[in-house]
């Protein structure tokens, strides 16, 4: 008899009917299961009635596919990835929308090229096969993909053929044993600290909004989402603290979500320096008079609370304004002022980078920037100058002389 699971909604009504089959055992002893998810027309027919009608009809799908009349959803890699993987992983998996976003979009060229394959018969040369074809392929502006775009391809294959395994839908992944896309050597771009101070310097002159957002990633190292996610609340102007709890990304269909922070070390509250604090609290200002000044136009009322955020959309200070506009507004701060071309996440570097050649202890770096681990806080270090590398130097020949 097949195993039927009904599922609803938060409301308790019935919206689909996951059902399951045992097919056998394969070489090893292992299950091997078919899964098949049915959704229901609402009637007026009790739930003991719908179960009913189900496992009726579960089970006649369960002889069909026994006697090779019915084909099974997961038989094929597209059958697998749009069906359980999709429904259990990714819907039900209580994902980020970054990550959402991710598997929607790596999906439609891997079904591509696997889609119409047999799960149970993917072979690690069909994925290897895979890899060097995405070589050829292009981006919308023609360029070849990027072998960080390539990496992303082989962590979803690695992602969906892990958990096929997991659920018993084949023995061992196809993806063991074969290595990611080699990832080419990049040094951390970050300004030095003149080309810093210049910076600072020609944020004098900044309309408030974009002077806030610049000093808050670089003295405070936020990432571009975290900036777009604060809300006035998080702003303490007793502690002159920033307390980063959001996260801000724009998935494409979804638009514009806000999310939690990237890591649980990137929930994080950071003292600000006082000049921070001072053009938030002009900013602040400005803003009320802004949104006050619009109420008075169109006869409503809008009241910045703590929950409005620090950096709103135009019309609307409870939603947050897209990330991607703060990344079009520094590089056209930059070539305005002659600066090096740097990105909003490169005013992170700096900010990491500044304080670990500044000799800031590198545990506190990583707290700071809200990173997972050590590691990648280290990473800062592929940018440090010959010059800082001089200083480390004579700073250990020192610490060694002064103990002979």
């Amino acid at each position: 008899m097949a195993n039927i699971t009904i599922r609803k909604d938060k409301h308790g009504v019935i919206k689909s009917c996951r059902w399951r089959a045992c097919l056998g055992r394969d070489r090893t002893g292992k299950q091997l299961w078919a899964t098949k998810t049915v959704t229901t027309i609402p009637d007026e027919r009790t739930e003991a009635k719908i179960r009913k009608a189900w496992q009726l009809e579960a089970d006649t799908w369960e002889q069909g596919l026994l006697n090779g009349t019915e084909s099974c959803d997961n038989s094929t890699f597209k059958g697998f990835v749009e069906g359980d993987f999709w429904e259990i992983h990714v819907k039900g998996g209580n994902l980020k929308p970054s990550s959402v976003a991710f598997y929607t979009n790596m999906k439609p060229r891997c079904l591509e090229y696997l889609g119409n394959k047999k799960l149970t018969a993917i072979k690690q040369t069909d994925c290897e096969r895979f890899l060097i074809w995405l070589r050829e392929q292009k981006q919308k502006n023609g360029k070849p993909l990027s072998a960080a775009t390539q990496k992303h391809y082989f962590n979803f294959l690695r992602i969906v053929f892990s958990f096929a395994e997991e659920k018993g839908y084949i023995v061992k992944s196809p993806m063991r044993g074969i290595k990611p896309p080699k990832q080419p050597h990049k040094d951390v771009d970050y300004l030095s600290p003149a080309d810093a101070q210049a910076f600072l310097t020609a944020l004098q002159s900044a309309p408030l909004r974009w002077r806030a957002i610049m000093q808050i990633m670089l003295y405070l190292g936020l990432r571009r989402g975290e900036v777009c996610g604060l809300q006035w609340g998080d702003i303490d102007f007793n502690e002159n603290t920033v307390r980063v709890q959001r996260n801000v990304c724009y998935t494409g269909a979804a638009g514009v979500v806000v999310g939690e922070p990237k890591t649980a070390n990137s929930f994080r509250t950071l003292p600000a320096p006082a000049a921070v604090m001072a053009t938030l609290k002009e900013w602040k200002a400005e803003q009320e008079t802004y949104f006050r000044e619009i109420a008075n136009t169109s006869k409503t009322t809008l009241v910045i609370t703590p929950t409005a955020f620090v950096f709103s959309a135009d019309l609307d200070p409870y939603s947050p304004q897209f990330p991607t506009h703060i990344t079009k507004k520094v590089k056209q701060f930059c070539k305005q002022h002659d600066l090096p071309d740097v990105s909003p996440h490169d005013l992170r570097h700096t900010c990491g980078s500044l304080m670990l050649e500044s000799g800031v202890n590198l545990k506190a770096v990583q707290q700071f920037l809200g990173h997972e681990d050590a590691e990648t806080t280290l990473k800062f270090y592929a940018g440090v100058d010959a010059e800082s590398l001089r200083k480390a130097t004579a700073s250990l020949a020192n610490t060694l002389a002064s103990g002979v």
